[in-house]
């Protein structure tokens, strides 16, 4: 279905020790602490297309009036084919760590939405978070944390016999349901002819990287990712959506706790 687009950017975030956020370190002291992280790929899309009625004899589906329009006013992923990509590779020196943040907008499922004139509790898939890294150690320490919830996971290593390196790999995603007091109504977000807009909950997703060890830890490669990995456009070759694969049958989840479900080899 087509969409508006209403984000593409990129940027920079640098592990470092300490961890650098916002700012511009110069290029030496940044090559010789840490990891950097690029912003390689990111995009929102307007309307948000599972919370935005459809219609028949439109071009793309959606109301023509934008007023009817539930849009996304953050800077986070939401529309179900949103995207952002985040990627590094590098080395990690002795007893450092570093914070990489991420936001999207968790929402319920099913959504009593009107598709083509019938009225419906509708489901639909959800977008993921995933991460993936790879290193020649083991004894990396990475957490995936999500806030409001105050949650984390852990993300273990896995010895990749192909590569002949360790993978970090984790694919998280919390789908609430209907009615649940988390919801809340994302400001901005209804059209001037809804009762209404969109109800999520604004998540922001820390991917914490820790060198434990005496020595630095070089030929990392790390990437993190908000996807819908049912669509093969949005599978990358850094591969942060290989944990994901698992997971594409919504009833193919190997650990559940509401709200959370996912996979961490």
């Amino acid at each position: 279905m087509y969409r508006a687009i209403i984000g593409a950017v990129a940027g920079a975030l640098f592990f470092a020790v300490p961890m650098l956020l916002g700012g511009t370190p110069d290029a030496d002291a940044a090559k010789s602490k840490g990891l950097t992280f690029y912003q390689t790929s990111a995009a929102l899309y307007n309307p948000v297309e599972q919370w935005t009625d459809w219609v028949q004899g439109t071009y793309n589906g959606f109301p023509a009036d934008p007023s009817l329009w539930v849009n996304n006013p953050t800077s986070c992923a939401w529309h179900v084919d949103d995207s952002t990509v985040w990627v590094a590779e590098g080395e990690l020196l002795a007893g450092g760590s570093g914070v990489a943040s991420l936001c999207m907008v968790s929402d319920q499922n099913p959504i009593y939405a009107t598709h083509y004139g019938m009225t419906a509790w509708w489901s639909g898939v959800r977008n993921r978070f995933a991460v993936t890294i790879s290193s020649p150690s083991s004894a990396l320490i990475v957490t995936a944390c999500y806030q409001p919830q105050a949650r984390c996971f852990a993300v273990n290593a896995v010895w990749h016999q192909e590569t002949d390196d360790y993978r970090y790999l984790a694919c998280i995603q919390a789908v609430y349901d209907p009615g649940d007091p988390a919801l809340v109504e994302v400001p901005g977000s209804n059209g001037g002819g809804r009762e209404f807009g969109g109800f999520g909950v604004v998540t922001t997703i820390a991917t914490t990287i820790t060198n434990p060890t005496g020595h630095t830890i070089r030929d990392l490669r790390a990437a993190m990712e908000v996807t819908n990995v049912g669509s093969g456009s949005q599978r990358i070759g850094a591969g942060a959506a290989l944990a994901c694969e698992a997971g594409l049958a919504e009833i193919n989840w190997p650990s559940y706790d509401y709200p959370f479900r996912w996979n961490v080899p």
